[in-house]
């Protein structure tokens, strides 16, 4: 196992730009001249990560299963990338929340909201997309969308707070934030296809992979996280301010208000993970 974790950690240092901007644009400088495909259909910038992948597994021993799991990273890839190159052959998942429909917003100091600027109560999640209970609390989130959200009742205000691994959670954050900057309006889905894939477990082709599921740019996701991407800066002092020490923390705003913790009956309800029953009861008191 020491040996599989270290042989992703060589992948994800040779094989992922965001590491190596230089050879990127060196890359793309000598690219032949643009060709029209569609938004995601990274295939110009595969070769380029599979000639790193290559060169790095040549120089290692590895036992049979962890060839397996080399393939089966790139199995994942290229399935994303067939669905971004033809998008009308994609599986499309039906449970899959349609947010073209619900308004989305921002706050003043940048948060991604989803919901009805005039519902009165807004539900706060501080989450970490690489921690293991914000992806199991991920499905509350989306009852809470489909039930309360979608309806006008609730706002959804989503707050960065990183906490699992002092890399690749600032990183999955930065991912999220560019898939909106590259394509205004497009951070829920980015949240959704997040949370599938790093559940999956995060690897050196993770990120090659949301941006062909995004439909986004690869090289310029690259470039956006390293010097556009600013928020979770801001959300973490936000949550800090307000006492957040880990995730998912679950606080609410009452109409323009500040973040309060949640009471029922007189009592506070602890922040982590509160169950939808509990939202629920509090949303619908608040209409």
């Amino acid at each position: 196992m020491q040996k599989l974790m270290a042989v992703v950690a060589i992948l994800l240092v040779t094989a992922l730009p965001v590491f190596a901007q230089e050879a990127t644009q060196e890359a793309t400088e000598e690219a032949a001249p643009e060709v029209l495909l569609p938004a995601g259909c990274n295939i110009g910038t595969l070769g380029q990560i599979f000639t790193n992948t290559g060169e790095s597994l040549s120089s290692l021993d590895i036992t049979v299963e962890e060839a397996v799991f080399v393939i089966d990273m790139l199995d994942v890839s290229l399935a994303a990338l067939r669905d971004a190159c033809v998008p009308e052959e994609a599986v499309i998942d039906e449970t899959a929340i349609d947010y073209s429909e619900i308004p989305q917003s921002r706050t003043e100091d940048g948060a991604f909201i989803l919901g009805d600027p005039d519902a009165p109560i807004t539900i706060v999640e501080f989450a970490d997309f690489m921690c293991p209970h914000c992806q199991n609390y991920h499905s509350t989130v989306q009852e809470i969308i489909n039930t309360y959200v979608a309806t006008g009742e609730a706002r959804f205000e989503y707050r960065f707070f990183p906490v699992v691994d002092p890399n690749l959670s600032p990183l999955t954050a930065r991912m999220a934030e560019c898939a909106d900057i590259l394509n205004p309006g497009s951070f829920w889905q980015a949240h959704d296809v997040l949370y599938g894939i790093t559940t999956l477990q995060f690897d050196s082709l993770t990120p090659f992979t949301f941006a062909a599921r995004t439909g986004i740019d690869y090289d310029e996701m690259v470039a956006c996280v390293g010097s556009d991407a600013n928020q979770v800066a801001i959300d973490v002092e936000v949550g800090q301010t307000a006492g957040v020490s880990g995730t998912p923390s679950i606080m609410v705003r009452y109409g323009d208000g500040d973040l309060e913790d949640i009471e029922i009956d007189g009592e506070t309800v602890p922040r982590s993970s509160v169950p939808f029953e509990l939202l629920a009861q509090v949303i619908e008191e608040a209409q």
